[in-house]
C-alpha cells in the first residue's frame, strides 16, 4: 500500500504557475500648478516624490502647456534646450521578466520621427518610435499612444529605469508619460481542475492494475 501512495503522490505534482506583481514606479506629479512646463537640468530630481533624475542633458516638465496624458498628470518632453534623458531606480522583488508600460508622443515640431531609447540597468537599449507627421499629434490633441517593452529574465534588485532622447539636436523632443512596471515571474501553485482530474485518474488507474496483480498472485 506505501508503494501505491507513492505511486500516486508522484503522479500529482505540484505545478508552476505566472505571478504578475506591480513595481512601485514614482509619477511626474500633479500638473495643477503647471500651467506651462519648467526645465530641469543634469542631477536634477522632479516627480511626485522627486523620484526621477534628468541623468543627461536636460528636459521640460510639462503641465498644461500642451493635452495632459490619459492619468492627467504631468508629461516630460525629452529634449529640454537640448536632448536630454530621465531615470529612476526601481526595486525588482523577485526575478522574472520586467514589463515596462508608458505613454509616448511628441512634440509637434523637429526632428522627425521621435525616437525613446529604454534601458533597465545594463539591459541592451530597447527603442519606441512617435511619427508626429503621421499621427498628426498637435499641442489641443497629442495622440498619446501606450507602448509596453519587456526585459526579460531579470534577477530581483534595484536598477536604473532610463529613458533618453534619440534627437540630434533641437528642443522639441519626444513626450513621456505615465510610466509603471510590473515583474512576472513562475511559482509554485495548484493545477487545475481538469489537469487533477486527469492526473488522479491516471493513478487511480495505477493502483488498480497494482492490486489486480497481487491478487493475481495469491
Amino acid at each position: 500500500m506505501k508503494k501505491a501512495l507513492l505511486v500516486l503522490a508522484a503522479l500529482v505534482p505540484t505545478g508552476m504557475v505566472l505571478a504578475s506583481t506591480p513595481i512601485a514606479v514614482d509619477t511626474f506629479g500633479s500638473a495643477a500648478s503647471n500651467s506651462g512646463f519648467f526645465n530641469v537640468g543634469t542631477n536634477g530630481t522632479f516627480g511626485e516624490n522627486n523620484g526621477w533624475t534628468v541623468t543627461s542633458g536636460n528636459v521640460d516638465v510639462i503641465g498644461h502647456y500642451w493635452q495632459t496624458p490619459p492619468s492627467g498628470l504631468q508629461s516630460v518632453d525629452l529634449d529640454g534646450s537640448s536632448p536630454g534623458a530621465v531615470g529612476t531606480t526601481i526595486d525588482v522583488s523577485v526575478s522574472g521578466d520586467v514589463t515596462v508600460d508608458f505613454f509616448q508622443s511628441a512634440n509637434p515640431a523637429g526632428q522627425n520621427p521621435k525616437v525613446i531609447d529604454v534601458t533597465l540597468g545594463a539591459s541592451p537599449a530597447q527603442s519606441t518610435s512617435f511619427n508626429y507627421v503621421t499621427m498628426g499629434s498637435s499641442y489641443g490633441d497629442m495622440m498619446w499612444t501606450q507602448e509596453s517593452l519587456t526585459f526579460d529574465n531579470v534577477a530581483a534588485g534595484n536598477y536604473l529605469l532610463n529613458f533618453t532622447s534619440e534627437d540630434t539636436g533641437g528642443d522639441a523632443g519626444p513626450a513621456l508619460a505615465d510610466v509603471s512596471a510590473s515583474v512576472v515571474s513562475s511559482v509554485k501553485g495548484v493545477p487545475d481542475a481538469g489537469s487533477s482530474l486527469v492526473l488522479l485518474g491516471a493513478a487511480l488507474a495505477t493502483l488498480g492494475l497494482a492490486a489486480r496483480r497481487r491478487a493475481q498472485t495469491v
